[in-house]
């Protein structure tokens, strides 16, 4: 007898359909929940970069904006207070209840009222546009403050009379911590200030970044700091004055990378410090345009210790390039000196190493060093080119101990290593000076002092050797 069938001839195709629609079904459901997801998903990244507005920058649009291009002018970061400029008045706004909380004409006035009244601890955004100050800004005994612009060229802050535009001073006693600005314009041009750009005093841990000070006697002051960390920063002036950066008092542990300091004043110092240890220099660019020479220099350093340049550039300033008085551990890697009067002059300083150096075309001398007497090594040369100067490549005077090895001196018009008078025991070596332009020498060496020793060898190059 054959056995029954689990179900009858007529309801297979029917089960076979329900089948199919039970497939279909199934993958119509997963298809839906992974539309979902990716609308979802491509919401959520949109809001992550900034292609949809987010809470904080809907909050934005209540100070009166009324265009999403104003809206991207302050950055997407939780802030204290932002401020903006409507005409003649100025706005300030609270982040935190969104209720702009300040008004008035006067900018300055605005932010001392905010900083008076707070703890520790303020970030204050500044929308673009230019703010005028018509009083110095001034911030005292405080920690923790942040002060950033939109960007440096879309925030300025202007003065309209002859004042110190931002005057920052800590407790003299134990110092206050961590003041930033960034991100903005100090512009003193209108008035070409005989004041200060930004002045900052017993402060520690203090950052200057992204932003641009232009025509001030002196653009950036610090005095008496520990930890000052400048980046991305210019400093600009067709007008004379006196520095660009000064750095005084005891400071130290300072970072600069990637500066430059632009100007046409011959008689200007670029960057100086005194009393400084432990000072790290990248990238830092002293770079005039003058058309005379003068007492300007690029670099100085005066009675500093352990100071490290790494490709820094010194061109075209009145006077020297880098200037080092007194102090010691100075180290060049990959520096520039080119069209000053002197590339580099060292007068009393101690412990000076040049690695992979050029000094190209200055009037006098592409480098002198003088008066430098440690026992061990006082001046180290190597691997450096010094090229078409004006007197000599090198000139090395009243110095003991140095090590010239492994050098290029070549097409300098008298000669291109001189030792003068007063020099003691030295080592030169393994250097190519050719073709500078002396009729009769390349090398010319006085005799040392009483009992000294020069050691000359390989050399390329007419040498005269007085010892």
């Amino acid at each position: 007898m054959k056995p029954f069938p689990e179900s009858p001839p007529s309801e297979q195709p029917r089960r076979s359909y329900k089948i199919k629609v039970e497939k279909k079904a199934f993958w119509g459901s997963l298809l839906a929940v992974c539309l979902l997801t990716l609308v979802f998903s491509s919401a959520y990244w949109a809001s992550a970069v900034g292609e949809s507005p987010n809470k904080e920058n809907s909050s934005l649009l209540a100070d009166g904006s009324n265009s999403s291009t104003d809206v991207l002018d302050c950055p997407i970061e939780l802030y204290d207070y932002l401020f903006w400029r409507d005409e003649s008045s100025y706005f300030a706004k609270n982040g935190t209840t969104g209720e702009t909380e300040f008004s008035g004409t006067n900018i300055s006035q605005i932010v001392e009222n905010i900083v008076s009244l707070s703890t520790d601890g303020l970030f204050l955004c500044f929308k673009k546009g230019v703010y005028t100050l018509s009083s110095t800004i001034s911030i005292t005994e405080k920690s923790d403050i942040r002060i950033m612009g939109a960007g440096k060229q879309l925030t300025k802050f202007a003065v309209s009379a002859d004042i110190t535009a931002f005057n920052i001073t800590g407790t003299p006693e134990g110092h206050n911590l961590r003041f930033e600005i960034s991100d903005c314009t100090i512009d003193g041009g209108d008035v070409s200030s005989t004041k200060y750009g930004v002045y900052i005093k017993d402060m520690d841990s203090i950052k200057l970044h992204d932003m641009a000070v232009t025509c001030f006697d002196t653009h950036v002051y610090v005095e008496d700091c520990q930890k000052p960390s400048v980046y991305n920063f210019v400093v600009w002036s067709n007008t004379a004055f006196s520095h660009g950066f000064y750095f005084k008092g005891f400071n130290i542990d300072i970072k600069m990378h990637e500066v430059s300091v632009l100007h046409s004043d011959p008689d200007a110092e670029g960057i100086r410090f005194e009393n400084y240890a432990s000072i790290e220099l990248s990238k830092v660019y002293v770079n005039p345009t003058v058309t005379e020479k003068g007492t300007g220099c690029g670099f100085v350093f005066v009675d500093c210790n352990w100071v490290h340049l790494i490709g820094c550039i010194a061109d075209g300033n009145g006077n020297a390039g880098y200037y080092l008085s007194s102090g010691f551990g100075f180290f060049f890697a990959d520096c520039w000196a080119g069209s000053n009067l002197k590339g580099l002059l060292s007068v009393d300083a101690d412990q000076i190493q040049i690695s992979s150096c050029q000094f190209y075309s200055n009037t006098e001398a592409g480098a002198k060093i003088a008066s430098a007497n440690e026992d061990y090594p006082s001046c180290s040369i190597s691997g450096s080119h010094f090229l078409h100067n004006g007197m000599y490549g090198l000139e090395i005077e009243n110095t003991n101990h140095t090590i010239v090895a492994g050098n290029h001196f070549n097409n300098n018009t008298i000669y291109g290593i001189y030792y003068n008078t007063g020099n003691d025991y030295a080592v030169i070596k393994d250097n190519d000076a050719t073709d500078n332009l002396n009729e009769n020498y390349d090398i010319y060496i006085n005799a040392p002092r009483s009992g000294g020793n020069i050691q000359i060898e390989h050399n390329f190059g007419r040498i005269y050797n007085e010892s």
